[in-house]
Parts: C-alpha cells; sequence; structure tokens
C-alpha cells in the first residue's frame, strides 16, 4: 500500500513564495518583521563577538594603547594579510572599539 507524503508545515514556510506572500500579507506582516529583525540582531551579534574576540586575541588593545599604529604595522606585528587586518579594523571602529 502506497502511502502519501505527509505535508509538512516547515516545507511550506521554506518555500521563497509563502516568504514573499507572508511579508505581504497585512494580518502576517507585523509576525515576518519582528523574526526577520530578531534573526538580524542575532546575526549581527555573532558577527560583534567574533571581531570583538580577534580584536583581543592580537591584543590589539594593548598595542593601541601605547601609541597609534597603521594598518600596515598592525598586520606587520599580528602577522596577518594587511587586507584581512583593514577588515578587521573597519569591523572594530564600526563598533567604537578604534578610530582613524
Amino acid at each position: 500500500m502506497a502511502r502519501t507524503p505527509r505535508f509538512r508545515l516547515s516545507t511550506l514556510i521554506a518555500r521563497p513564495t509563502f516568504q514573499a506572500w507572508a511579508a505581504r500579507f497585512p494580518l502576517t506582516r507585523p509576525f515576518v518583521r519582528q523574526q526577520g529583525a530578531a534573526l538580524f540582531d542575532l546575526v549581527a551579534g555573532f558577527c560583534h563577538s567574533q571581531i570583538l574576540q580577534a580584536f583581543v586575541a592580537f591584543d590589539l588593545p594593548a598595542i593601541l594603547l601605547n601609541a597609534p599604529a597603521t594598518t600596515a604595522d598592525l598586520a606587520h606585528n599580528s602577522q596577518v594579510p594587511e587586507p584581512r587586518m583593514a577588515v578587521l579594523l573597519r569591523g572594530a571602529g564600526a563598533l567604537g572599539l578604534v578610530r582613524e
């Protein structure tokens, strides 16, 4: 006897067409926006913690407290490629940890 596949709510919710509809429908729009904002906050918090962790792991607070330094100097001292250090410093700047 063949079984028909069971309908799964998660399958429906995962569909881009359903998500677009839920974002437009007046009764579900506030819920969708709230859930989207919560997910954004979670991802942003993760990114912020990663920036802070790398900033501390490379001992940048102690280095920068002694004297200003260029991106090239920090990259050389930390043995990190300069473009990657520039990304870290931009992130740290966005968090208010450093300034130019």
